[in-house]
């Protein structure tokens, strides 16, 4: 009444003052009702109206900022425990062993983002949903991320046979991936969408965990990426992937502060020297992004996989300053951008001593690195071909799950494991070198006494990110926009490894990969240069190759049915190689 005499007869000004002085003092539910009660009172008031949007977000903030101040970084995923998780519409029984639905749902991650997913996934319905509450956006972005990155974005190829694989979430936190895991069933959508490609095996990785039973959450000691499979060696290049969301270890080039640098280094050389393929998501590009990629090319010599480019898939919730970042102040959303990269440049030789901690090195190092986070323009990066995945049979990896285990949380020093073959190109990242082919069969869960060296990596420059570029979805009204596209490094096939001969006869290695609804298988002959010899047998099913001389007979089937009579056959002398291709039957 006080505030409304002093304000005179406008109750919206009335409204503010006491809301103003309610939240100041906490007493954030006392502020809502008050506005609640105002709107209520004048239902027609359209400043009540903006007001009480205004209240709610700025409660909404005040509670992030309380609940996150308990020691641990408060990370991208500030929400509330007390703010719970919409409900995602379950798929049917019929849906969940349906792999012609979930590959039209798969279809539905492109670069257009949220809006062609939310429809196709639960219609209007969801989409209201997803407006009115952004937790659900920002809890669906970790695996929806990972789909994109895995498909659409080309991180990685898979072979035909399904199985399971192995996805290592490195610097995970109780917060946020592991909350999202313990109290939702949003990862599971990632198990869905990736039907019939493989199936995901799910280890949460990091200092900032809880224990939980289940096998699943690992609190560990950095270098946690080392500590972890080091303690699990059933887990490898050929079987494993990496996740690292938000790590902010670039975050140094504007905040000047190192200290995930360093926690972050090791893990990240480490995970080079072993070519494990590691997707990176940043919450902005000004500082984040354009840190990550200076320390990947002018201190790791990293090879990417996918240049960095913006995520359709970012999460809703934008924080920052209040300006945004159209103004070029601070701000930052989850999983805004992404990159992918797959081992170095580098000879082991040649990598930094496990950036010990003399002061005077680490100095030239961060000058090396801030030099090229000031580069205008483009940066230099070494570029290579998208991994071949091998997913362990569910037979196999069933009995080998009981053994996975933490290792102790004080791992031996780090020394980085020597490839075989590998040179060092200089500064501006160009080697020469081949890949060696690995023997056996890379599905099995022993681990090779040395990884394979990488392929040749070509020069590719990729642009320096700058905070005008940065268009991060905010709170909607409506769907984000979609981003801007930027290509990926390479859209080359990787070379397949050959495999040692039975006896006398050569099995011939075979990959297949779906583009545009489009079956390819690729079939491997080393030394063959004519086929005509041989019988080609190409139906819906299958592709059945006989009488080939000095190999074994060939019995490959499709990863789903095609239509075989639009199917199209070729032999490359050159190259060693039949390629099949053949369209996608319709369900």
């Amino acid at each position: 009444v006080v505030l409304m005499r002093h304000a005179g007869s406008d109750v919206a000004e009335a409204v503010v003052a006491l809301s103003d002085i309610l939240l100041l003092a906490g007493k954030y539910d006392d502020a809502e009702a008050a506005v609640r009660e105002a709107v209520a009172a004048s239902p027609d008031s359209n400043a009540l109206k903006k007001l009480q949007r205004k209240v709610k977000q700025k409660v909404l903030s005040a509670k992030m900022d309380a609940d996150a101040d308990d020691g641990r970084s408060p990370g991208t995923f500030r929400w509330p425990l007390s703010v719970p998780f919409p409900k995602f519409p379950p798929h049917s029984s019929e849906q969940q062993t349906s792999k012609s639905t979930a590959r039209k749902l798969l279809k539905a991650i492109t670069d257009q983002g949220w809006g062609p997913y939310l429809e196709a996934r639960g219609g209007e319905a969801l989409v209201k949903v997803a407006k009115s509450e952004a937790i659900l956006l920002d809890g669906l972005s970790f695996p929806l991320s990972l789909a994109y990155a895995l498909t659409t974005a080309g991180a990685a190829h898979y072979a035909p046979s399904f199985g399971r694989l192995h996805v290592l979430v490195l610097g995970a936190t109780a917060r946020a991936e592991v909350r999202v895991w313990l109290q939702t069933k949003y990862w599971q959508e990632l198990t869905y969408l990736l039907t019939g490609v493989f199936e995901p095996e799910f280890h949460f990785i990091g200092p900032e965990l809880d224990a939980v039973e289940g096998g699943t959450v690992h609190p560990c000691t950095p270098p946690c990426a080392k500590t972890f499979l080091e303690a699990n060696k059933h887990m490898t290049e050929k079987n494993t992937i990496c996740a690292i969301f938000n790590g902010g270890f670039g975050n140094f080039v504007s905040s000047g502060q190192e200290g995930l640098l360093w926690s972050w280094l090791p893990d990240l050389e480490y995970l080079n020297g072993r070519n494990f393929l590691s997707l990176f998501f940043c919450a902005n590009d000004y500082a984040d992004l354009k840190g990550e990629v200076a320390v990947h090319a002018g201190l790791l010599r990293s090879q990417f996989v996918v240049a960095p480019r913006k995520n359709p898939f970012a999460m809703a919730t934008v924080y920052g300053d209040g300006e945004g970042p159209s103004k070029g102040k601070e701000w930052f959303c989850g999983n805004s951008f992404m990159y992918a990269i797959c081992g170095t440049t580098l000879a082991s030789s040649s990598r930094p001593a496990s950036f010990e901690e003399d002061p005077k090195k680490r100095e030239e190092l961060i000058s090396k690195v801030i030099a090229v986070a000031n580069t205008n323009g483009e940066v230099e990066v070494a570029a290579t071909d998208p991994p071949m995945l091998y997913p362990v049979e569910i037979e196999a990896s069933a009995s080998e799950s009981k053994s996975t285990s933490t290792a102790p949380p004080s791992p031996p020093a780090m020394t980085p494991q020597k490839k075989s073959s590998n040179n060092d190109g200089g500064a501006e990242a160009r080697i020469t070198g081949a890949s060696e082919a690995s023997s056996g069969n890379p599905a099995t869960e022993k681990a090779p006494a040395s990884p394979p060296a990488p392929a040749p990596a070509p020069v590719q420059k990729a642009a320096t990110p700058s905070a005008s570029q940065a268009q991060p979805p905010s709170l909607p009204e409506s769907m984000p926009s979609a981003p801007s596209k930027r290509p990926s490094v390479s859209e080359a096939s990787p070379s397949v490894p050959s495999k040692s001969a039975a006896a006398t006869l050569v099995h011939a290695e075979v990959s297949i990969i779906e583009v545009e609804g489009v079956l390819k298988m690729e079939v491997e002959l080393p030394g063959m240069k004519d086929i005509s010899s041989g019988e080609l047998e190409i139906s819906d099913n299958a592709v059945r190759l006989h009488n080939l001389p000095g190999f074994a007979p060939l019995e490959k089937a499709w990863v789903s049915p095609v239509d075989s009579a639009q199917a199209k056959a070729s032999f490359s002398a050159k190259k060693e190689k039949l390629v099949v291709k053949a369209p996608i039957a319709s369900p």
